[in-house]
């Protein structure tokens, strides 16, 4: 995850005459990813949740990062973790006020022991996913040309399946 929080880009200016080509500059306000994870999910129901494929809340990867704080930087190898898996998945989703009939086996199924003994070969795999989708939005980035993605991307690499967020995030323009 990229922190942006604002970003500046220039874009045609559409109320300028035909044969003017006016730039206009453009900035983009994004909230840090500390408010995207505090994000409450109490009005998602079961329709919805079945929807999104990993379920928004679980945020697979998040409990990893979690266990990964608590052992002072070492991922987890060892099928006797999966308790303290669950454990901050848990605090995870009652945090974010997660409905437990809209997702009831989530849990059991983001924090078993196969998570726990192959947590340290899952990083690497989402973040090559990841990086590999995010490199055209980089390089708009980088040329200043368009606003970022304004997307949320949770990658389960278990399934090999993803789910993207659009969030409702306002845009500043100047």
């Amino acid at each position: 995850f990229c922190d942006f929080l604002t970003h500046d880009s220039i874009t045609p200016d559409c109320f300028a005459a035909k044969e003017a080509s006016e730039i206009s500059k453009n900035t983009t306000a994004y909230c840090p990813l500390c408010t995207v994870l505090e994000h409450r999910w109490a009005g998602l129901s079961r329709n919805v949740a079945e929807e999104l494929s990993p379920p928004p809340s679980s945020q697979y990867s998040v409990p990893l990062w979690g266990c990964q704080v608590a052992h002072g930087g070492a991922l987890l190898g060892d099928a006797s973790e999966a308790p303290k898996l669950r454990a901050i998945w848990n605090a995870l989703s009652a945090n974010a006020q997660v409905n437990r009939q809209a997702i009831p086996a989530m849990g059991r199924i983001c924090c078993n022991t196969t998570d726990a003994t192959t947590a340290a070969c899952e990083i690497l795999p989402v973040c090559a996913v990841v990086g590999g989708m995010l490199v055209q939005d980089v390089l708009k980035v980088l040329a200043a040309r368009d606003s970022p993605i304004v997307n949320f991307f949770v990658f389960n690499g278990s399934t090999g399946g993803g789910t993207v967020c659009r969030m409702d995030i306002p845009q500043l323009f100047i």
